[in-house]
């Protein structure tokens, strides 16, 4: 029986079936993150957080699409790469402690990423439907998401440069110059939309091509394509 301690209280995984054991953690991770979310889906706590840790005041608009974010990613399913180190601490030790500021991380870059977005302005004449506009938001905060993780930009670069990229200290500074970049650009979907639309691509298929191309023109400085 393994024991896990975190802020909503002790837990125990039955690990007579250690086969059981990442399903039973991933449980017990997306309850805790739920309570997180929970606590800030109180009365004005959006506000209040968003004002005390990004310094900036969210209209209500703003408040209401985060807030519509922060649900979604309470019933989203527990991303492996970004809770990877506690898969393995709890299946290596009998006794664990999770610190919430992991689950702050997540938290927080999903508010960010709301932050930034634009607000979208339609022309009436347009044909451009909300489904779509949040199928692109979504799939993009999910390519950003992947892509900060260590899995993640080492496959980006062998994919794309035909590299393995082994370097620590590379893959550390890397995965800081893309998380500043995303955290600070504001994405305008409107027009990332026309665009899909105007060359006729698959919703899905254009969003992951224009992520590319991102992420593909900040790495290009780094790796060297006539290699390719």
């Amino acid at each position: 029986m393994k024991t896990v301690r975190i802020f909503n209280g002790i837990h125990k995984i039955e690990d007579k079936d250690m086969s059981l054991v990442p399903l039973q953690v991933r449980e017990i991770l997306q309850q805790s993150r739920k309570n997180l979310i929970d606590r800030l889906l109180v009365n004005t706590g959006i506000e209040d957080y968003i004002y005390h840790r990004f310094q900036t005041k969210a209209n209500a608009q703003k408040v209401l699409q985060v807030k519509n974010k922060l649900i979604e990613l309470q019933h989203a399913g527990i991303m492996l790469e970004r809770y990877r180190s506690v898969f393995q601490q709890i299946l290596e030790h009998e006794n664990s402690h999770i610190d919430s500021a992991l689950f702050y991380v997540e938290i927080d870059t999903c508010i960010q990423l709301c932050l930034n977005e634009m607000s979208l302005e339609f022309d009436p004449l347009e044909t451009y439907r909300i489904d779509h506009i949040n199928t692109i938001q979504n799939m993009r905060q999910r390519l950003i998401q992947l892509i900060l993780t260590e899995a993640g930009i080492k496959n980006f670069v062998k994919g794309e440069y035909y590299q393995e990229l082994e370097d620590q200290a590379k893959i550390n500074y890397l995965n800081t110059e893309l998380r500043d970049y995303f955290f600070s650009k504001r994405t305008d979907y409107a027009q990332m939309l026309k665009y899909i639309m105007v060359n006729k691509i698959d919703l899905v298929d254009g969003c992951k091509q224009l992520f590319k191309n991102e992420v593909a023109e900040i790495l290009d400085q780094h790796f060297d394509r006539s290699r390719v």
